[in-house]
């Protein structure tokens, strides 16, 4: 009986040391892979670093370019309230200049002006004609000046 008892308990030794050697392996296995989970750990953690660095760089990059855009718009609306009013004054510039030119054509229709005679019979209205082309003509200079 006691053969039979070591025997028992050798097939039961051989079987724990099997067991343990199985285990052993995966031990070993689940350590390479904790070893390779850390390596993943610390990449990823720089990964996360660098990644929340390049926000802070897109951050302070996209403020730089709000403020310059801010300027450029500011600069813009002013620029827009220059032109509304040079084109107001070109306006006012073109009104007056029609309103002398048409003046200047009824006075070269009239019977007096067409001849060079004023009422008093002399050749003064020439000379007023001409007065009146030179500030059309200098009219016409200051609107493209303006243009």
């Amino acid at each position: 009986m006691s053969i039979l008892l070591d025997v028992f308990l050798v097939v039961l030794l051989s079987m724990a040391i099997g067991y343990g050697v199985i285990l052993n392996r995966r031990i070993m296995a689940l350590r390479n892979d904790q070893k390779s989970l850390d390596k993943l750990a610390t990449k990823f953690a720089e990964a996360t670093i660098r990644a929340e660095q390049s926000i802070i760089k897109l951050k302070s990059t996209t403020d730089g370019a709000s403020q310059s855009l801010d300027k450029a718009v500011n600069t813009a609306g002013l620029v827009r309230d220059d032109l509304e009013f040079l084109i107001d004054r070109g306006n006012k510039l073109a009104d007056i200049l029609e309103t002398d030119i048409r003046r200047t054509e009824r006075q070269q229709i009239s019977p007096g002006a067409s001849f060079g005679h004023n009422c008093d019979g002399g050749a003064e209205a020439p000379k007023v004609n001409e007065d009146k082309s030179q500030a059309e003509r200098e009219l016409l200079r200051a609107l493209q000046a303006v243009r």
